[in-house]
C-alpha cells in the first residue's frame, strides 16, 4: 500500500480523506501530530449501525465568527465549546 503525502502510518489506519484529517484538526479532536495509540483507539472502534428509525448527523465546519448581523457568536463546532455554545452555532445549519 504506497501512502499518501504527509500521512504518518498510523494515520494511514483510519484510511482518512485529507478534507476529514483537516476538519478533526479545526475542531480541536486531533492534534497535528497525531500518536500511534490515539490511531489504534479510533481504528478499534466499532461502526455505528441505524437499524431501524432515523439518525440525525450534524455535519457542521470549524467554529468560526458569527456574520455580523448575526445574533450567535460563533458558527460551526469546536471541541472548546459550551452545551449552550454549541446549541447555538449549530442552530439553522
Amino acid at each position: 500500500m504506497s501512502r499518501r503525502r504527509g500521512f504518518t502510518p498510523q494515520l494511514e489506519m483510519l484510511h482518512p480523506s485529507i478534507g476529514n484529517i483537516d476538519k478533526l484538526i479545526r475542531v480541536n479532536t486531533l492534534t497535528p501530530q497525531i500518536s500511534a495509540a490515539t490511531v489504534k483507539e479510533l481504528a478499534g472502534r466499532s461502526s455505528l449501525q441505524v437499524s431501524d428509525g432515523e439518525l440525525t448527523v450534524l455535519r457542521t465546519d470549524a467554529r468560526q465568527d458569527a456574520y455580523p448581523d448575526d445574533d450567535r457568536k460563533f458558527i460551526g463546532f469546536h471541541t472548546e465549546h459550551t452545551d449552550d455554545q454549541i446549541g447555538a452555532a449549530s442552530l439553522r445549519w
